[in-house]
């Protein structure tokens, strides 16, 4: 009984203890979950960073973290209410496809503060207006973006237009891939109705779910005012100068006259570019005077003026900025108004980080804590992550995490993923790079590697998270440690929210000999092998044929000695896997001129491209015509010689050793084609069947069954072989017969 009790007593404080610190930790995440503003419905608008695409390389497996338990980092739905993933971004492009309606220039670059850090895109509609609607194709690798959206401005009548509504949106959710529907909306042109009009109403934008909806004309009496994003004027009625008041600028209201101006969004109107939109057009002009228009950011001068006779209509501002037209003339001795300008086309602006190679993207999910992201557009205060954002005491690592190369087989993850429950998440981005209000002194980060304070495990160097090569099965495995701080207490070791994560089973895609830094660029080289022979970057080639095209590029290895090429893109052959070569057809010309490009890009995504004009000249070919003589045909005319597979011969039966008479020559309907600017050198006949008689161009030979007439003809392109069968299913007579035998009759 006592050796009982000198073993229970320890082990049952051991137990308190243990439960003291397990329920002290859990209480700290409970209060993340229970007093921050974490709920599922949020996090079901996230979505995966492009969920598993090739363009991206996935992490598979899962994190452990005491005492919260199990992370999902795989593509796919881990009991997570939507599907998330982490992904390694193997390359990124900036350039959008657009399809249909719409153009996409991704060329655009506003400047405004930060803007360095995106990429733009502005779009607007091919139409005459400057409307339309399309697709747009959301780049491999991004997972967010923003969006402004400016609907189309208001026609003037008796006010000036309206400018058409505007509405931001950021970290609007993407899959990398998907087709966004796009709409470009018409400015409102003029309608001389009193009434409410939906021809002067500018025209709804919109990009997915972000939708602006301009509200339809609103009337004081007759006096119609269109409300929209910013006001147009009011307008005075007199015969006196006093002009109507003024279209609102940079989203202010109309100035009123006589009647209200319309009324203006103000600061929403700026979109994501800095850029202003939809300013007001002009108020009614007086009998002398008109009204000056609103202004925004793309015109300094007067937007939508009003008309200054009435003979003349209201101004039109610039498409795709969706301002107000202006407002028509008004004269007073017939009381009558001339037409109101029409609104301008809207118009959409978009913007994305601009995405790294071997940086992590997506997300990662905790049933305890909810998403962890590796997006940073939205894991810091600023609006892209700054290296003021993360924790001070990590000087060492002031980036997001990234891959970064070892040595070959070997690389390690450095930098910072958030926990977004733990930072005010706002649904675009953490509102605080410290700990959120009520998330318990946690806020949130968590690191890939090595600093100071905390030592970990080491796997041969001063790192704690790797991507290794295993030596037996090749697979990309993730091992090691991250920590998700911050320390609770000073136990030792010490209590933590997260504390060590450790991987279980963890694997990518992504082979970390592709982070080695090293600098080269890959050299493309190729070579045509033509269908009779090349001189210097001169071809010869068949009618008809296909030129092969073969890849002699190679990738400098000097410190990299696993690097390859990976991806060749010919023009024209198109793209190929690795460093394969291609093919194209010829043209049906004697020569021209052909300009090969090849580029091709290497296991680090540097490239290399080669660019070379080639003459391509039709080779030699071999042919010839028949005659076979008859009444009023000698076979000694060009006119009496065909092309040796005409119908007249197939309907033929002649006897053995009737004489088959051949011609090449330039001046019947089938003979030896020779290369451009290259001479005939020579002809060789070749009859196994019986003699050839004559020599070069013209000769005749029996003709007998079985028989197969050979014609070799050369020059300085090369030589090239013509044989035509005299009988069977594609021989030139349709029946030959066998001579009689004749036998000597002995006399008696």
């Amino acid at each position: 009984m006592s050796i009982k009790k000198n073993i229970l007593i320890p082990l049952l404080i051991t137990f308190v203890c243990v439960f003291a610190i397990v329920l002290y930790n859990n209480n700290q995440i409970k209060e993340i979950n229970d007093q921050n503003s974490f709920n599922i419905g949020e996090w079901g608008k996230v979505l995966a960073a492009g969920g598993c695409s090739p363009s991206s390389h996935n992490v598979t497996g899962w994190a452990y973290a005491y005492p919260i338990g199990p992370i999902s980092l795989s593509c796919t739905n881990q009991n997570a209410p939507v599907n998330y993933g982490v992904n390694i971004i193997e390359s990124f492009s900036p350039v959008v496809e657009c399809l249909g309606g719409i153009v996409c220039d991704s060329n655009y670059m506003p400047t405004y503060a930060e803007s360095e850090n995106y990429h733009h895109v502005r779009i607007t509609g091919t139409d005459i207006n400057g409307s339309g609607s399309g697709t747009f194709i959301v780049p491999q690798g991004l997972s967010m973006l923003d969006v402004t959206v400016v609907g189309g401005g208001a026609a003037g009548f008796k006010l000036g237009g309206a400018g058409g509504y505007v509405k931001t949106e950021k970290n609007y959710k993407v899959i990398q891939g998907e087709s966004i529907n796009v709409v470009v909306g018409a400015g409102g042109t003029f309608d001389p109705s009193p009434y409410p009009s939906n021809m002067r109403k500018g025209k709804s934008s919109s990009f997915g779910s972000v939708l602006v909806n301009n509200t339809a004309e609103k009337s004081f009496g007759l006096y119609i005012k269109s409300n929209g994003g910013s006001g147009g004027g009011g307008f005075y009625i007199g015969s006196g100068t006093t002009p109507g008041g003024e279209g609102g600028s940079n989203g202010g209201d109309g100035q009123p006259r006589s009647y209200p101006g319309g009324i203006g969004q103000y600061s929403t109107t700026k979109g994501i570019d800095g850029m202003t939109y939809a300013a007001g057009g002009g108020g009614g002009g007086a009998s002398t005077q008109s009204a000056y228009g609103g202004t925004d950011d793309f015109d300094s001068t007067n937007l939508g003026r009003a008309a200054t006779s009435f003979n003349n209509r209201g101004g039109t501002p610039i498409n795709n900025s969706g301002s107000g037209g202006g407002a028509g003339f008004y004269n007073s001795s017939f009381d009558e108004w001339s037409e109101g300008g029409d609104g301008a086309s809207g118009v959409i602006i978009v913007r994305f980080p601009k995405l790294n190679a071997k940086e992590l993207s997506g997300y990662a999910w905790s049933a305890a804590i909810g998403p962890i992201s590796f997006n940073k557009n939205e894991i810091c205060a600023s609006s892209v992550c700054k290296t003021t954002d993360f924790p001070a005491n990590n000087a060492n690592t002031k980036h997001v995490a990234k891959i970064e190369y070892v040595k070959p087989g070997v690389a390690k993850i450095t930098g910072w993923a958030r926990a977004l429950a733990a930072c005010d998440f706002d649904g675009q981005k953490c509102t605080k790079n410290t700990a959120g209000a009520n998330a318990g002194g946690w806020d949130g980060w968590i690191k890939f590697d090595k600093d100071a304070t905390i030592n970990f495990i080491k796997e041969g160097s001063v790192y704690n998270t790797i991507i290794q090569t295993d030596k037996n099965d090749g697979e990309h495995k993730i091992l090691g440690n991250a920590w998700g701080g911050d320390l609770l207490d000073t136990r030792t070791p010490p209590s933590a929210v997260l504390g060590e994560i450790r991987y279980i089973n963890a694997k990518t895609t992504y082979d970390p000999n592709r982070a080695c830094e090293a600098e080269f660029t890959p050299t493309a080289n190729f070579t045509l092998a033509c269908a009779e022979k090349s001189v210097g970057v001169t071809c010869y080639f068949k009618k008809g044929s296909t030129i092969t095209l073969n890849n002699l590029s190679s990738a400098d290895n000097s410190e990299c000695t696993f690097n390859r090429i990976e991806k060749s893109i010919w023009t024209p052959g198109g793209a190929v896997a690795l460093d394969e070569g291609s093919t194209f057809a010829t043209q049906d010309k004697a020569q021209y001129v052909q300009n090969i490009k090849l580029e091709v890009e290497d296991s680090q995504g540097k490239k290399g491209s080669k660019s070379e004009d080639w003459t391509l000249i039709r080779a030699i070919q071999a042919d010839f015509s028949c005659c076979v003589k008859k009444e009023g045909n000698n076979c000694d005319e060009d006119g009496d010689f065909k092309k040796c597979n005409d119908e007249s011969f197939k309907n033929l039966t002649v006897t053995e050793d009737t004489i088959l008479y051949l011609r090449d020559s330039t001046s019947v309907p089938a003979f030896t084609i020779k290369a451009s600017d290259a001479t005939n050198i020579g002809r060789v006949w070749t009859y196994p069947q019986g003699n050839v008689n004559g020599s070069g161009e013209n000769i005749n030979i029996p003709i007998r069954q079985g028989g197969k007439i050979q014609l070799k003809a050369s020059d300085t392109s090369g030589d090239d072989t013509m044989v035509k069968d005299l009988d069977g299913a594609k021989g030139i007579f349709g029946k030959i017969l066998k001579n009689p035998d004749f036998k000597e009759i002995p006399f008696d």
